[in-house]
């Protein structure tokens, strides 16, 4: 009986794409992107990091790889080797990988403390200090419908890179996000608008993260600074008003009972009424 191994499918399509297009692969990773990059990106955020050093390794050496490509290749095996438990390694390979584009960043919404810890010491930081946040919280009167603004005194010991405003309504799951404006010296604001502002309620909290990638919050998605909003009362006219009628009718009353005084006779019974409008 004739057995059959399990072959990967990437590299069976690798296998025939050379066979068939061996003149034209070369020119194509040169031109468009390098298929041993993106393997082993695909191979990293599926978990698979063996398969994924080994689809970098390849893609080192493929031939009219860019800087940028460098640095990419070189990142995911940082990631990769920190996944593994491997520092040493994981620091030498962002060290390369800044070494080829000195400007590279990695997302710190979507990367562990570890990986930015590693990172900014490759990048030659040791600031592990957050941004500090001072702001008091909304407390002006919010009208359905009218924007608010949000100021915050934000600082840090180096340079605040980015400073996000994360607003919703009050029965909405998810925030959305503006990012806030440097208005003066350590001021940033931002606007809440007014289709989001409603009786229902509004609620909202602030992020600043620095250049090392340290990052602060002023309340947070789960526990939102709330803004209470309300609708203008509707002013009533000074007819209408229950203590104008009051002193009118005790001014009724008292002459009625004067004028009654004078003959001897009973007052009679003053009906008083508001107008018909």
């Amino acid at each position: 009986m004739i057995k059959f191994k399990k072959i990967n499918c990437f590299m069976l399509l690798t296998a025939m794409h050379c066979f068939l297009f061996s003149p034209l692969m070369t020119a194509y990773a040169d031109a468009e992107e390098n298929l041993y990059l993106q393997k082993g990106k695909s191979d990293y955020h599926f978990l698979d990091y063996e398969d994924a050093l080994v689809e970098l390794e390849k893609a080192l050496e493929v031939e009219g790889n860019s800087e940028i490509d460098f640095a990419q290749i070189y990142k995911y095996t940082g990631l990769t080797y920190i996944a593994l438990g491997d520092k040493d390694k994981a620091l030498a390979s962002f060290k390369k990988a800044l070494k080829y584009y000195s400007n590279l960043e990695i997302e710190y919404r979507y990367s562990s403390p570890k990986i930015m810890e590693v990172f900014n010491e490759a990048k030659g930081s040791t600031d592990n200090r957050p941004p500090t946040i001072e702001h008091l919280p909304f407390s002006g009167k919010a009208k359905p419908g009218e924007g608010i603004k949000i100021e915050a005194v934000i600082s840090d010991n180096d340079k605040v890179r980015l400073a996000t405003l994360y607003y919703k309504e009050q029965w909405k799951k998810t925030f959305s996000a503006v990012k806030m404006a440097l208005s003066g010296k350590n001021s940033y604001s931002a606007e809440i608008p007014g289709d989001s502002v409603i009786l229902e309620g509004t609620e909202y909290y602030i992020e600043a993260v620095d250049v090392a990638g340290n990052v602060s919050t002023k309340g947070n998605a789960a526990f939102a600074i709330g803004i209470e909003v309300k609708a203008e009362a509707e002013k009533k006219p000074f007819y209408k008003k229950w203590w104008v009628w009051a002193i009118l009718g005790g001014v009724v009353v008292a002459a009625a009972a004067g004028g009654g005084g004078g003959n001897g006779t009973t007052a009679g019974t003053v009906t008083i009424s508001e107008p018909v409008l």
